[in-house]
This record gives structure tokens, C-alpha cells and sequence, in this order.
């Protein structure tokens, strides 16, 4: 499903309270945004993406944004939302790509995000990441940096047991890694090989970090985003990207 500005902003007023936002301050605060930097973190679970994340944020100064942080706050506080979402959470299903990008998009608007964001968890599906090129394209932001976290299965899962969440049972495991091979695979094809940089994410986390840091500081300018005419409902459809080799 694509997302709809207009929703986004509302959603953003009535959570502006759990944030901490501030509305009128975080349209101009996007400007900014063009001299930043925009990094998607992408990898099976247990790849490494949060600890990733962080390191990340230190180096650039800019936050680091997680799906799930965002939505456990939605259940703690027991919104409406939060309500609603909370089987999805505990039983580790993908989010429908309208709650997801709606969330998203209301976090994208706060002011802190103005010199560029880390992405974690997001997006996690083809259709969510047509829906965050469509957001940058509106708003003449940056296109995303990327990365690619490799780790085989059985990493995967000796990681998630090691880490003790209590949604990392054994089913909730095996349905992660089931629904990264199919909607997360699609959403590294829909970036094709131009816009994303492998890494190797076996190794310590700092290892790992020096990979990643090395990889962006070497990456190559990539083409511009071509969109075609505007589709029926008049937003944006973007050319598809070759799978990767």
C-alpha cells in the first residue's frame, strides 16, 4: 500500500506527545536533510543491524531509528495502536506496509532527523521501500546509502537465542528468517547492486563497523532515481531495479 502524506501528518500530531516532536518545527527541519546523510541497515535477524546502528550513529551524529523501538513504545503506552499491534510484536509477524509506513513517516518528521537518519528495521518489504523513495523524492532528500549485513542461517540463529527477547522462541525464529527470504530478499532486488553495498557481517561488532565505515567512504555516486508519470491514483511509480547479481 502506498502512503499517504496527509496520513502521516496526522498520525505525527497525535503522537507528538510519546515523541517528544514538535510539528511546526519539523517540516523546516527537513530541509537540511539535503546536506545529510540517509543509511537503510538491511540483513537476515540477528545480522548485527542494531549494534550496527549505533555505531553509525555516533560516527554521523544523526539518529538511529529502529521499527521495533518504535513500536514497543506504541505498546507500553497502550495507545490504540499499540493495542493493535501488539500480536503482530509478540508473535513476530511483519507489520502491514500501511502501519509501518505510517509510523515511520511520523518518525521521519521529527526534528532530530533533519541532518539525515539510520534506518533499522525499516524498510522490510518491497512496498515500504517504494513508499520511503516516494517520502525522499517529495521532499528532495538524499537518496539512502544501502547496506547490506551477510550472515548465513545458522548465524542467524545462534544470535537471536543468545540475546534473550522474549518474543526469540523457536518458531517466532524461523518465521523471521522465512519472511526475510522472501519480503526482505525483495527489498534488497528493489535496490539493485547500484544503490547497495555488501558487507561481510561475521566478526566482532567493531570489525564489522570498519567494514561498513570503509565501504561508504569508498562507495561510487549512483544514478539518479528516475520516476515514470504519476500512476491513477497521481503518486509516483518508480522504474524497477535489476536483482542483484
Amino acid at each position: 500500500m502506498k502512503l499517504k502524506y496527509e496520513k502521516a501528518v496526522s498520525l505525527l500530531a497525535n503522537a507528538a506527545a510519546l515523541m517528544g516532536m514538535v510539528a511546526g518545527a519539523a517540516l523546516p527541519a527537513l530541509a537540511q536533510l539535503q546536506q545529510g546523510r540517509t543509511i537503510i541497515l538491511i540483513g537476515p535477524p540477528g545480522s548485527g543491524k542494531t549494534v550496527q546502528a549505533q555505531f553509525l550513529r555516533k560516527k554521523y551524529k544523526i539518529p538511529a531509528i529502529s521499527m521495533a523501538e518504535i513500536l514497543q513504545k506504541e505498546v507500553d503506552r497502550q495507545s490504540g495502536m499499540g493495542r493493535a499491534l501488539a500480536p503482530s510484536l509478540a508473535s513476530g509477524e511483519l507489520l502491514t506496509d500501511e502501519a509501518a509506513n505510517d509510523l515511520m513517516m511520523a518518525r521521519l518528521l521529527n526534528p532530530d532527523s533533519g541532518r539525515g537518519f539510520i534506518l533499522d528495521g525499516y524498510p522490510a518489504s518491497e512496498g515500504q521501500a517504494k513508499a520511503l523513495d516516494t517520502w525522499l523524492a517529495e521532499h528532495k532528500l538524499p537518496k539512502p546509502v544501502v547496506l547490506v549485513l551477510n550472515v548465513s542461517e545458522d548465524v542467524s540463529r545462534s544470535r537471536i537465542v543468545k540475546r534473550h527477547r522474549a518474543d526469540d522462541n523457536a518458531a517466532n525464529i524461523e518465521r523471521r528468517l522465512r519472511d526475510y527470504e522472501d519480503a526482505g530478499r525483495r527489498v534488497e532486488q528493489w535496490y539493485g547492486s547500484e544503490r547497495t553495498l555488501r558487507v561481510d557481517g561475521i566478526g566482532t561488532s567493531e570489525e564489522v563497523a570498519r567494514r561498513i565505515a570503509s565501504a561508504i567512504e569508498n562507495m561510487k555516486p549512483t544514478k539518479e532515481l528516475k520516476v515514470r508519470n504519476p500512476g491513477p491514483a497521481g503518486e509516483p511509480e518508480f522504474s524497477k531495479r535489476p536483482a542483484n547479481p
